[in-house]
């Protein structure tokens, strides 16, 4: 019982504190590549989004239990759209499943961001301001 109990107080925290970082323009994902020269490999990585008035930053951090040695991937953002999509369980080896999964049009392809659907809400409102012509939230 006492381990319930700990797992639903450590989810509150880590859902108050994606909440923070969305707020501040932070937002921990999955990203990978969907199709094109994006700099992004086809598989989910671990990463941090830094979202500000120029464009996205991708620092990715882990895939599986290594770290990547790479440097951080700049991207501008055309647009953001909703795919409806969730990760399945398939892919539970890198990243969780039940996450929802949006599509980023970049210069050179389209890269795919699997986060939890609170911080989903943010990250659409934050990419669609930032983005170009093709913006659609």
């Amino acid at each position: 019982m006492a381990a319930v109990v700990g797992d639903a107080a450590a989810t509150r925290v880590r859902r108050r504190r994606a909440a923070a970082g969305a707020r501040a323009g932070r937002f921990e994902a999955s990203v990978r590549s969907a199709g094109g020269g994006t700099g992004l490999g086809p598989r989910w990585v671990g990463a941090r989004l830094d979202v500000d008035d120029a464009g996205l930053t991708v620092v990715r951090l882990v895939t599986g239990m290594r770290p990547l040695r790479r440097a951080p991937v700049r991207l501008a953002v055309d647009g953001v759209r909703r795919t409806g999509r969730r990760t399945g369980r398939g892919d539970a080896l890198r990243v969780a499943p039940g996450l929802e999964v949006l599509a980023l049009d970049v210069p050179g392809g389209v890269v795919e961001v699997a986060v939890e659907a609170p911080s989903a809400d943010h990250l659409v409102e934050r990419l669609a301001s930032v983005g170009g012509p093709r913006r659609t939230p």
